[in-house]
C-alpha cells in the first residue's frame, strides 16, 4: 500500500495517528523482513480489528510461531466471534478453548486456518466478498504496536519451521510412497525357523497346598462312646 492509501485507511477506521505504519518499499512483497515492523494487513482494520491486538490472537500467534500475515481471513473473523462470545456470555476464552474446539490446517504449507473439530460448530459460513484478495494490501506496522509485549513476537514469515520439517523428511520418503512400497520396506515379517512351544503353567488356584486339604470329620461312633 503507499503511502496516502495508509492515510486513508487511518481516517477511515480511527486508527490512533501515533501507531506507525509505513507503506512498503519496491518490491517488497509480504514475506519480506523489516526488524522492528510487522507486515500487516488491511484487511482486519476492515471487519473490526483494532491495535495492539487482544491477547488471544497474540497467544495464537507464539503458539504456532507465526506472524499476524500467515493468519487466514477466516482466522481474523473467527477472533472477532469468539471475543465478542466472550463478552456476551461472561465466558473467557483462551487458546486451550481454541485448540480444543478447532483444528489446524495449513493453507499452501505456510499460512495457518483452523477448521472446526466434529459436526457441531460455533461458527459456519464465514465468506463474503470483503475478504476476496485480502493478501493484496498490506504495510508495516511497527511491532510494539501490534502487540503490548513484543519480545520474542515473530515479525517475519515463518518458513523455516515448515521448511526444515519437510527437508528431514523427504529423503525417508523416496520409493515409498504408496502403502505396498512401505510394507515392503518396513512391514512386520513372520519368524523364521522352528519356534518351541513351552507348555503353559498349571493355574495357581488348580494346584492343592496342605493348608488347602480337607479335613476329615470326626467318627460317629467315638462320639457315642463318649455318652
Amino acid at each position: 500500500m503507499r503511502e496516502e492509501d495508509i492515510a486513508e485507511l487511518k481516517a477511515r477506521w480511527g486508527i490512533p495517528g501515533y501507531v506507525d505504519m509505513r507503506p512498503t518499499i519496491g518490491n517488497d512483497i509480504v514475506h519480506f523482513d523489516r526488524p522492528g515492523y510487522c507486515v500487516f494487513y488491511a484487511y482486519p482494520f476492515l471487519i473490526g480489528y483494532t491495535l495492539p491486538l487482544s491477547l488471544l490472537v497474540v497467544d495464537f500467534c507464539r503458539f504456532y510461531e507465526v506472524c499476524p500475515t500467515q493468519l487466514s481471513s477466516y482466522l481474523y473473523k473467527l477472533f472477532l466471534m469468539l471475543l465478542k462470545f466472550e463478552r456476551l456470555a461472561s465466558r473467557e476464552i483462551t487458546l486451550d478453548h481454541m485448540l480444543n474446539i478447532f483444528a489446524p490446517q495449513l493453507i499452501r504449507n505456510t499460512m495457518l486456518h483452523m477448521r472446526p473439530r466434529g459436526s457441531k460448530r460455533l461458527v459456519v459460513k464465514m465468506d463474503n466478498r470483503a475478504n476476496l484478495r485480502f493478501y493484496e494490501n498490506y504495510f508495516y506496522v511497527r511491532t510494539e504496536h501490534i502487540v503490548a509485549d513484543p519480545m520474542g513476537f515473530l515479525e517475519k514469515w515463518n518458513f523455516a519451521r515448515i521448511r526444515k520439517w519437510v527437508s528431514a523428511i523427504l529423503p525417508h520418503t523416496e520409493g515409498v510412497l504408496t502403502w505396498s512400497a512401505f510394507y515392503e520396506k518396513f512391514g512386520r515379517r513372520p519368524l523364521t525357523g522352528r519356534v518351541q512351544r513351552v507348555r503353559a503353567p498349571s493355574l495357581a488356584f488348580r494346584q492343592l497346598t496342605s493348608s488347602a486339604c480337607p479335613i476329615a470329620a470326626p467318627s460317629l461312633g467315638l462320639h457315642r462312646g463318649l455318652l
